[in-house]
């Protein structure tokens, strides 16, 4: 139930005029008509409504006569004792999303909404989003998505609490402020992989995402929250340190606070540009369906070429040729089955072969449009549980971006019925190649496979995978297992990267050589990581094999882990841990697979001084932990290491 105040000036309602289950009080201006924004609070841990946040709401009530004010507020630490039915995690957050769904059945037709939330609240905010994402898809004029102005995240601890008061492990709400407790950590995961936090224009994207900016705030004194837990994934410009305490910087004493003339420029900022017109450039001129006119995308623009969604750094190819040519040949071939599935383990190269095989047939002009897609679209609820894939969001999109690609015309509603239509009617001489990357679970195999399967030839799909998809459809699909390069092959990328340090190149022997090859198992990323620690954090190759081998007594720990952690640790002793982790915490930002520009990278890694930064830059890339593309325009991490650093 919600308790609605109609008041000239901003007034706590009496007491017994709210109930215990009233989980909204909403103030609302007198006039309506001159209404038309709405900011809901959200409080943290242990917090009620109005204690909370002191003189914040009236603050917002006051100063900004057109848009009203809503506090949410949910049962949490010590009052979940005294009461007998505390709502679950699960429900919380469900009974939060229909909040927001239902904003309009308050009689104002809101056209802009901003979120505020602290601490754990944020957590409890984010998630909320994601579960109207999945409820969702269609994103329609009346959808309380497309009028999300902005995020506040005020001291929100998204990777956890570094302190929690001895008592609070025994609540379960607690649980979720753990540090990398696994469902704040899929929150996470599913936010940055499905919401753009830092629009502008021209932003290249890997996936469709929510367009919500998103800004952040922390406590200089905060003993719960550190500064990779407030800004992770923020840019410095959407980021406030305020002096204070995790409690007392939303507790403004008067509208000169440095922390509420921060949030309400932001806010003003915000709706100033909500309120300019919103221009599709060309190149975004395929995604026009998903526009709804007077109203701002709800997805980010990105380029229309293959290249750009296939962000793979292209080094010196070995020991791939030979398997090159034979898919080539087979996608080449009218006669040949219609689906190639590259199975492998993560790390073997898998996606660095399959742009060699499309840049190839691009070049042969074997193909007249091309589509490249990744696919991890497994969907993660906002609790962190595997949910069923037969209404997926990501699903959608992820046929929408293949449409895209392939400059089909279609829209969100029917885009799964649509597009083997399409591919159907073109001429034959409009051959099209799909390339679906990094299919990782059996479920993602079976659903691909299926739907793929109604595409008819002369159009082809590339698809790698871990798992064998070729049960599914024996008669489309000719499967082949690609699990790194050969020996010889591995020897030859060994002396290739040690040719970087000639004094290591001139000294590096036979059995060191083979030492490294039969430790990295022939996967060109372990290689790569050994040789990098090897010639940048000037140790033996002996040594580097040595503690391989000595991992080999912790089954548990992943060799790629072994070695990510030893090239983070020999990172951060050049650079400065903090320089360290705010460089390789721009990937987080982005959507696995995306890139950056040297410039957004600079921009993004919240390092002030540019020396610095291209000292780090250059030292990450030279440590193997940052790849450059595109004669270094352009910079990216791998998919295994990007897991590792934003959701370990």
């Amino acid at each position: 139930m919600a308790v609605l105040l109609d008041q000239e000036t901003f007034t706590k309602p009496g007491k017994g005029r709210v109930a215990h289950d009233d989980a909204l009080v909403l103030h609302r201006h007198p006039d309506a008509s001159g209404v038309r924004a709405l900011t809901l609070l959200v409080h943290g841990w242990g917090g009620t409504r109005y204690s909370t946040w002191r003189n914040l709401p009236r603050f917002l009530f006051e100063d900004f006569p057109d848009m009203d004010v809503a506090l949410y507020d949910y049962v949490s630490g010590l009052r979940r004792v005294r009461r007998t039915h505390s709502e679950s995690l699960r429900s919380t957050i469900d009974h939060l999303a229909d909040t927001l769904r239902d904003i309009d059945h308050y009689d104002r037709g809101y056209e802009e909404v901003f979120l505020l939330a602290h601490s754990m609240g944020g957590v409890f905010t984010q998630a909320a989003v994601l579960r109207l994402l999945e409820g969702e898809p269609a994103g329609g004029r009346d959808s309380v998505l497309r009028r999300l102005r902005g995020l506040f995240l005020l001291a929100v601890p998204r990777a956890g609490s570094i302190l929690l008061p001895p008592f609070t492990p025994g609540f379960r709400d607690a649980r979720l402020l753990r540090i990398h407790n696994p469902q704040a950590t899929a929150i996470q995961k599913g936010f940055t992989n499905r919401v753009n936090m830092d629009p502008r224009p021209g932003d290249a994207e890997q996936h469709d995402r929510l367009v919500l900016p998103t800004f952040g705030m922390r406590a200089s004194r905060d003993r719960c929250v550190d500064d990779l837990s407030a800004t992770m994934g923020l840019p410095d410009y959407r980021f406030k340190t305020v002096r204070g305490t995790h409690t007392s910087i939303i507790k403004p004493r008067d509208r000169d606070h440095e922390g509420y003339r921060w949030l309400s420029l932001r806010i003003k900022e915000c709706r100033r540009a909500g309120q300019e017109p919103t221009l599709v450039p060309p190149a975004t001129a395929g995604a026009r369906a998903h526009a709804v006119d007077g109203l701002p995308p709800l997805l980010s623009p990105r380029s229309a070429d293959w290249r750009d969604s296939a962000d793979v750094p292209r080094d010196t190819r070995f020991g791939i040729d030979s398997d090159t040519a034979d898919l080539v040949r087979e996608l080449q071939a009218a006669d040949g089955y219609r689906m190639v599935s590259l199975r492998g383990r993560g790390g073997a190269g898998k996606t660095t072969l399959a742009y060699d095989v499309t840049d190839r047939l691009a070049q042969d002009g074997a193909f007249q449009r091309i589509a490249w897609v990744s696919a991890k679209f497994q969907h993660l609820d906002a609790t962190g549980h595997i949910k069923p894939q037969e209404n997926s969001v990501e699903w959608v999109l992820l046929l929408m971006e293949i449409a895209r690609q392939l400059r089909l015309p279609v829209d969100r509603n029917t885009v799964e019925e649509r597009l083997p239509v399409l591919l159907r009617e073109l001429s034959p001489e409009e051959r099209c190649l799909i390339v679906l990357d990094n299919l990782e679970s059996v479920d993602d195999n079976a659903r691909a496979v299926r739907y793929l399967e109604r595409i008819r030839a002369p159009h082809k799909i590339l698809i790698t995978t871990r798992h064998s998809a070729r049960e599914i459809a024996p008669d489309a699909i000719r499967e082949q297992v690609w699990n790194g390069i050969s020996e010889d092959a591995a020897r030859q990328l060994v002396r290739h990267l040690a040719r970087d340090e000639p004094m290591l190149a001139a000294t590096l022997n036979t059995e060191e050589v083979d030492a490294v090859v039969r430790r990295s198992e022939c996967v060109p990323l372990i290689i790569r990581l050994i040789l990098s620690l090897v010639i940048q954090d000037s140790r033996t190759v002996d040594d580097v094999v040595v503690g391989l081998h000595r991992r080999a007594d912790m089954p548990h720990v992943p060799v790629a882990a072994y070695l990510f952690e030893a090239s983070l640790s020999a990172l951060a002793e050049r650079v400065g841990k903090q320089n360290a982790v705010r460089l390789l915490n721009v990937f987080c930002g982005f959507a696995p697979g995306g890139s950056v520009t040297a410039a957004e990278f600079h921009e993004r890694s919240r390092i002030p001084d540019r020396a610095e930064f291209e000292q780090a830059r250059s030292a990450a890339c030279r440590l193997s932990l940052v790849q450059s593309l595109d004669a270094n325009r352009r910079f990216t991490v791998h998919s295994l290491l990007r897991e590792f650093i934003c959701h370990c």
